[in-house]
C-alpha cells in the first residue's frame, strides 16, 4: 500500500491467505528517517511562544560610515587641501577627521552643501602635507575635534532597521474507517490505527521542518484587507520565511570559487566577508552531508588540519548533536550535519540541498531592553502560538492533536470513522541576521 489521499478502508489492505500459519516481525521497521530543523530547534531550547501570528525586531544601524568621493571629481589631489564631493549625504559633519588609505590625516574645514543626495566639502591635511585623492577613493571617519573655545558641532541622528517574519498556520490529518478500526493486524500493535497515527506525526514534523527551513514570505497576512494570496475560501493566508529565505536576504554570501570544491580560499573569502559585517568568530553550520564531505576532506587533507569531533556545546551545555570543529585565524567553525537538508523527496533538486547555513553561536547582544536594561537574545530558533488545548490531552505546546467522527470516546458525528486531525502555528525567526551565512557547496 502506497500513500495516498483519502480514508484508509479495508480494500486498501492487503491480505493473502494461507492455510499454514506465516511467520511475520511483529515490529514495523522505520525506514522513513525522519529528523529535521524543528529537532534541532529544540535541542538548542530555541523555541520561544508568540501572542500575535506577526513578530518584529530592531536592529541599529553601522554607527560609521566610510565615505566615498564621487565620480563628478575631486579638485586639489597633490596638495594640502581638497575639494570633493561624496556619494552620500547625512554623515559628513565640519571638523569630521578622515583617515587616508595611504595613512594621511584629513579634516572637513569648511560647511557642507548637499545637491541631489550628495555631500561637498573641503578637506584640509592636519600636519600641512600633501593629500591625494581620485574618484572612488574612500575614506574612514575617526571622529570630530574642535578648537579652544569651540560652537556646537552638528548632531547625528542614529537609525534603526526593523524586520519581522510571521507564523504559518499548518494543518493535516489521516482517517480511518470503522471495520479497518474494528480489524487486527498482523504487525505493530495489532490494530492499524496506531501506525497510521504515527506516519502521519512523523510526517507533519517533516512538514514542520521543510518550512521552518525553505519558507517563503508571503505578500499578505492574516488581516490584510484585501488579501491577493488566499485559501480556497477566500481567508487570508500568510507563510513564514524560512532559514534559507532570510539568509539569503539579509546574511553574507560566500559561495565557493567552483561549485564542488571546498578550498581553504573558500574558507578565507568567507572569514574575510564575516569579518567586513563585523561578526562574532564562533559559527555553527547546518550542512547537507554532500557539502560536509567536501568541507571534511580538504580540512583532512591539511597536515595540521585540527579537525576536532565533539558534542555541539550551546550556551555552555552540552547537547545531543554531534559536530566537526575547525580553528582559522579567529573564526572557529563548527560543521554539523541536518538529515533535513539531504530529503530526497522535499530538497533533493534545490540549491538547500547544496549549502551550507551559518550563524553565530552566541547570543545577540540587546543594546536597551525593557526598563532600559540590556541583555541577550538566541540569534536562532521558532516562534510559536501556544497550543491552548494541550492541558485537555490534544497534543503538546507546539502542536494540537485532536479527533473527529463517530469512533472515539466523544463522538462527533455519525460517520463511523475515526480522523486525527493535527495542526500548528509557528515561524522561523533570525534575530540579527547580517552575522548569518549561505555558502553554496555543490553544483
Amino acid at each position: 500500500m502506497s500513500t495516498t489521499t483519502g480514508t484508509t478502508k479495508k480494500a486498501l489492505i492487503t491480505g493473502i491467505a494461507y492455510l499454514d500459519t506465516r511467520e511475520i516481525e511483529k515490529n514495523i521497521a522505520d525506514v522513513a528517517n525522519e529528523a529535521g530543523f524543528d529537532d534541532f530547534a529544540q535541542i538548542i531550547e530555541g523555541y520561544r511562544p508568540t501572542d500575535q501570528p506577526s513578530y518584529h525586531h530592531f536592529v541599529n544601524e553601522d554607527l560609521f560610515q566610510v565615505l566615498t568621493f564621487d565620480a563628478s571629481g575631486v579638485t586639489g589631489s597633490g596638495t594640502a587641501t581638497l575639494t570633493v564631493t561624496i556619494t552620500s549625504t547625512g554623515f559628513a559633519r565640519t571638523n569630521l577627521k578622515l583617515k587616508f588609505a595611504n595613512g594621511k590625516m584629513g579634516y572637513i574645514s569648511s560647511a557642507i552643501t548637499t545637491a541631489s543626495g550628495k555631500d561637498s566639502f573641503t578637506i584640509k591635511s592636519v600636519d600641512g602635507t600633501n593629500l591625494t585623492a581620485v574618484a572612488g577613493d574612500t575614506v574612514a571617519p575617526f571622529g570630530i575635534t574642535t578648537g579652544e573655545g569651540s560652537d556646537e558641532v552638528t548632531a547625528l541622528s542614529y537609525g534603526l532597521t526593523k524586520y519581522y517574519n510571521f507564523v504559518e498556520h499548518m494543518k493535516d490529518k489521516t482517517e480511518i474507517s470503522d471495520i479497518q478500526e474494528m480489524a487486527t493486524v498482523e504487525a505493530g500493535t495489532g490494530y492499524e490505527a496506531f501506525r497510521q497515527a504515527i506516519d502521519q506525526a512523523q510526517s507533519f514534523k517533516s512538514q514542520i521542518s521543510a518550512t521552518l527551513i525553505g519558507g517563503v514570505k508571503s505578500v499578505n497576512e492574516f488581516g490584510t484587507a484585501s488579501p491577493t494570496v488566499t485559501d480556497i475560501n477566500g481567508n487570508s493566508m500568510q507563510f513564514t520565511n524560512g532559514l534559507a529565505s532570510e539568509s539569503g536576504a539579509y546574511g553574507v554570501s560566500a559561495d565557493v570559487a567552483s561549485a564542488g570544491t571546498y578550498a581553504l580560499t573558500d574558507v578565507d573569502a568567507l572569514c574575510d566577508a564575516l569579518t567586513a559585517v563585523k561578526a562574532p568568530s564562533n559559527y555553527m553550520q547546518l550542512c547537507p552531508d554532500g557539502a560536509k564531505r567536501k568541507a571534511s576532506t580538504m580540512w583532512k587533507n591539511m597536515g595540521s588540519s585540527g579537525v576536532t569531533s565533539s558534542r555541539l556545546n550551546w550556551n555552555g551545555k552540552e547537547m545531543d548533536f554531534n559536530v566537526d570543529q575547525v580553528t582559522h585565524g579567529k573564526y572557529t567553525l563548527e560543521y554539523g550535519k541536518l538529515d533535513n537538508l539531504d530529503h530526497p523527496q522535499l530538497f533533493k533538486n534545490t540549491a538547500i540541498s547544496k549549502t551550507i547555513y551559518g550563524f553565530p553561536k552566541d547570543k545577540v547582544k540587546v543594546q536597551v531592553g525593557p526598563g532600559g536594561q540590556g541583555g541577550q537574545l538566541n540569534r536562532i530558533g521558532v516562534r510559536y502560538m501556544a497550543n491552548k488545548y494541550a492541558s485537555q490531552n490534544q497534543g503538546t505546546a507546539y502542536v494540537r492533536e485532536w479527533y473527529t467522527g463517530a469512533n472515539n470516546d466523544r463522538p462527533t458525528s455519525g460517520k463511523e470513522v475515526k480522523t486525527i486531525h493535527v495542526s500548528t502555528t509557528q515561524g522561523f525567526e533570525g534575530i540579527g541576521f547580517r552575522h548569518a551565512f549561505h555558502q553554496k557547496v555543490l553544483s
